[in-house]
This record gives C-alpha cells, structure tokens and sequence, in this order.
C-alpha cells in the first residue's frame, strides 16, 4: 500500500489488513483510520444463549479443565475462555432468532388474512393460556433460584434472588448464566465466596465496577440531569449481599437514632418532614409552645 506524506499527517496511525483472495488474483484490503480508537466491543451475556443445546456442553468442556491457582483466579479464568463460545453462539442463535421472526411475521399476516375470509371469531382461550404461561414461569424460577449456601458446617441463607436481566457487570455474564449452570459452576463459585470471607481478599476482576450514566431527560445539559448506577459482577453482589445480611441485626446499634436511612421502617425524609413541620409553626401569629 503507498501514500505520501501528506496522507501520512493526517492519519498517522492508520494500518491495514489484507483479506484472502476469492475470484481475482487481488487481495482486497480492509482499513482503518485510527485503530487505537477501537477495541472490540464488551462482552455481554445474552440470557436466550441458555435455550441453545450447546450452552450446557459448552460451560462443562471449560468448566473441566484444571488451572493452577487460588479458587477466585481459576473462576475468573474460566469465565473469560467462555466468552468466546458464547460470542459464536450468540452470533448464531441472533440468526437465528432473526428468521423466527420473519416467519412469526409472515404466519401471523397469513392468519389475518384467513381469518377475514373465513369471519372467524377470536377463541376465547387467551386468558387461560396465559395464566398456565405465568405458573411455567413461578415453577422455573423456583427450580433455578438459589437460596443457601454451606459456611462451616452451618447453612446460612445466600438471597441469590438477583433477576436475570439485571445489567451485569464489566465480566458481562448476568445471574441468568449462574442460575442455570449452577450444578456445574457452583461449587467453585461457592468457595470463591468462602475464601473471600476466610482471607479478605479479593481479586481486581471481580472488585470492578462499572459506573453509567443513565440520563433523566430527553436532553441532558448537567450532571444533575444523570442518574449514576453501578454495575457489578454477580460475584461480588453475592458477597455484599451476605455482608448486609450480617450487619442488618445491629445496624441499629451502629447508626445514631436520629438517622433514618438505613434502617428498616424509617425513612430519609422523616427528618425534614418534621423540622418543615417545626418552622411552620414558629411562622404563626400565636405560635404554641414547643421545644426545636
């Protein structure tokens, strides 16, 4: 490839590939102005890759491999070699899925038109089809929740009730992807949350964050236009779920009494409520007496 130097000013860091050669004897060239600016793009866990048959065969084949090292360092390895299957098969199954729709679409133009040749009348079924569509979900989430786990020889409640769909964070795997390999991935997760407890330590890819930026209008000028939000790793909300459910008993020992946030059946504005209250009648012609 030859430019000049005018060319080499204005993008400097440009850079080229050349892809294999189909029907001519020329190869063509794919290029890029400024490839420091791209990076690939974040690793997102799509919840419908757990429809597809290879998902569970996919978890087992990295799950069963033998890494050396501590139990938070192995977990995170293996989550980070399943992140190439589940690219590939997300990129199929979203083919997938959009041929199902183009089918549902044309099935369901096909329906209309015969159901105005024929002036059918809708089934009445719907609403009983739905609720035995409501109870499938009830029972599914009740055989994929998790809800202890084993310390010491004590049981003690876990509250693994975190909803699938919630954002994951910087790893991209949701707690859709643990519910369902839980069998499989479990007992390494488990003691991933042991050890933490047992040492205090935790490693960097799973003490991560992602801070966004969601806006509250339609044209936000300020930060006080953005709703900030925190996105983080299933791991590490499993663990600060189990410290809030130690410290909830003697919070109320820790917090001072004229502090209502935090503590269950108070609420943040009690306090202003009740100084706004205190002022307003100070502003009365004939305030009654009372103590501020």
């Amino acid at each position: 490839m030859l430019v000049n130097d005018r060319w080499l000013d204005r993008w400097p860091n440009a850079a080229y590939t050349s892809l294999q050669t189909r029907t001519s004897d020329h190869s063509p060239l794919v290029l890029c102005g400024n490839p420091d600016m791209f990076h690939g793009n974040i690793f997102w866990f799509d919840n419908y890759l757990v429809a597809s048959p290879d998902f569970i065969p996919s978890v087992y084949n990295v799950w069963r491999h033998n890494i050396v090292g501590t139990t938070t360092d192995v977990v995170t390895k293996k989550l980070k070699t399943l992140k190439q299957d589940a690219r590939h098969d997300s990129l199929l199954l979203c083919l997938e899925h959009c041929r199902r729709i183009l089918y549902l679409k044309t099935v369901k133009l096909e329906q209309i038109m015969l159901q105005q040749r024929a002036k059918l009348q809708w089934l009445k079924g719907g609403d009983q089809w739905s609720r035995i569509f409501f109870r499938k979900i009830a029972t599914r989430r009740a055989a994929t929740s998790i809800s202890y786990y084993e310390l010491q020889g004590r049981r003690s409640k876990l509250h693994f009730y975190i909803a699938e769909d919630k954002s994951p964070g910087l790893d991209g795997y949701s707690a859709g992807f643990f519910k369902v390999a839980w069998y499989i991935i479990g007992d390494q997760v488990t003691q991933v949350v042991l050890d933490f407890f047992l040492t205090g330590k935790l490693l960097k890819q799973v003490n991560a964050t992602l801070l966004s930026l969601i806006p509250k209008v339609q044209v936000s000028t300020t930060m006080a236009d953005f709703r900030p939000i925190s996105c983080c790793n299933v791991l590490y909300k499993a663990i600060t779920k189990i410290i809030v459910q130690r410290l909830s008993p003697i919070l109320e020992r820790l917090i001072s009494p004229s502090q209502n946030a935090f503590i269950p059946g108070r609420s943040i504005s009690d306090n202003k409520l009740l100084a706004q209250e205190l002022f307003s009648g100070y502003n009365q012609q004939r305030p009654l007496r009372g103590v501020l």
